[in-house]
């Protein structure tokens, strides 16, 4: 649990939703407002998922990310369908939209908001 604002108590937590993915969600318990924070796809197992790490990412312009996977592959996703939800609203503000950076295997902004590397990858571009 952390505080926000000096005021707020913020607590974070994970909603699995039926369709194979799960939401991290802020929940700010004096507002009862809540944020999404992350959309991720889950991995059922047994069945084993491999998927392909982002080793970099650049900013284009109109929201678009160029991505570059652990195989060399280069990808582009468009960013502007999200654009409209939970914390990825805030990527509406280009000098935030360009703190997107790798973090572990995917990629992040400045406001803790990330995408899963296997959504990235099923959702965008090859680039030739």
């Amino acid at each position: 649990m952390r505080r926000c604002d000096g005021c707020h108590t913020v607590i974070p937590f994970i909603i699995i939703v039926s369709s194979g993915f799960s939401l991290k969600i802020r929940f700010d318990i004096l507002n009862c407002q809540f944020e999404i924070v992350s959309l991720r796809k889950m991995i059922r197992m047994p069945t084993i998922s491999m998927y392909l790490a982002i080793k970099e990412v650049n900013p284009l312009d109109n929201y678009l990310l160029l991505l570059t996977f652990e195989n060399g592959e280069k990808r582009q996703f468009d960013m502007k369908p999200y654009l409209d939800l939970g914390i990825f609203k805030e990527l509406k503000d280009l000098r935030l939209f360009r703190t997107v950076k790798t973090n572990f295997d995917s990629i992040e902004w400045d406001n803790q908001a990330d995408f899963d590397p296997e959504v990235l990858y099923q959702n965008s571009i090859k680039i030739v």
